[in-house]
């Protein structure tokens, strides 16, 4: 490439996107926020009829594939001048059409996320506080208010609060989970379920749940400092979310069983944890 074609590429300060650093911590909170989200809490139901065996098959797979590819993105972006989002990516190697066409499939999908945000958040608003007068469509908004308020603020104040809410979910999961195990309720035998006529449904659910390719440019512009450091957050980020998203669902099916799970996975561990606990530290076969 010749000198003046590189002067005429923008650099990473004269783009329109500020450059902020986060910090390692910061880092896994954002790809581990963005994963546990709505397709979690919705996939032990999506995965009833499946059973758990053909669920932790597909998670694992799309965990691989979907690492593989942050990191090929990661190459791209470190690799290429200027500051892109990824449809800047799509159209600087791709051309115009690849670029409105990523751009396209990133809103579609990120309007699908944020309609099953607020309506499985309303259901838990109201579950949760209903007593008190709380609606579904008020516990939409109470959760979409404050988030858009972070997102504008930038990626600093992102990182920090996926950092602080990724921390929360983890000790709130933990503690389910351990309430789970120790529950009189709980069945191993509720996991070896497979029906794998099934499994393509899930798979699509689980390439949703590990959908955070987008991310990496965002990712790449807050480790610009440390850039070789990156690759190895992203494995750890996507590892951990592997962990609390085969968990999650594997604690509300045998606890509930497949047949009595709601669409909401919180719901159905509330509902299954109602029963007072016992002192085994196994669950019962």
């Amino acid at each position: 490439m010749h000198s003046s074609e590189l002067a005429a590429e923008p650099s990473h300060a004269d783009s329109g996107l500020l450059v902020q650093p986060i910090s390692r911590l910061e880092t896994i909170g954002i790809i581990f926020g963005t994963n546990i989200g709505a397709g979690v809490l919705g996939i032990a139901f999506a995965a009833r009829k499946t059973g758990y065996v053909p669920l932790l098959l597909c998670l694992a797979l799309t965990c691989v594939l979907c690492t593989i590819t942050m990191l090929y993105l990661t190459e791209v972006a470190l690799r290429t001048r200027g500051n892109h989002q990824l449809s800047g990516l799509a159209r600087r190697y791709l051309g115009g059409a690849g670029g409105w066409l990523l751009f396209l499939a990133v809103a579609a999908n990120s309007f699908g996320a944020l309609t099953a945000y607020m309506a499985g958040s309303g259901s838990i608003m109201l579950d949760l506080l209903g007593a008190y007068g709380m609606s579904r469509e008020l516990g939409s908004i109470l959760f979409i208010v404050p988030s858009v308020a972070v997102l504008y603020l930038g990626l600093k104040v992102l990182g920090a609060g996926n950092k602080l809410i990724s921390i929360s979910m983890i000790v709130i999961i933990l503690a389910l989970i351990m309430a789970s195990i120790v529950s009189q309720d709980a069945r191993l035998s509720n996991l070896w379920l497979s029906h794998w006529q099934y499994v393509v449904p899930v798979f699509n659910l689980a390439v949703f749940v590990f959908g955070a390719q987008f991310l990496v440019p965002e990712l790449v512009r807050g480790n610009l400092t440390a850039p070789r450091k990156l690759p190895g957050l992203i494995v750890a980020g996507m590892a951990l979310t592997f962990v609390f998203v085969a968990l999650i669902p594997a604690s509300v099916i045998a606890l509930v069983g497949s047949d009595n799970l709601t669409q909401v996975a919180t719901l159905s561990w509330g509902n299954g944890l109602t029963t007072p606990p016992i002192s085994s530290p196994c669950w019962p076969c």
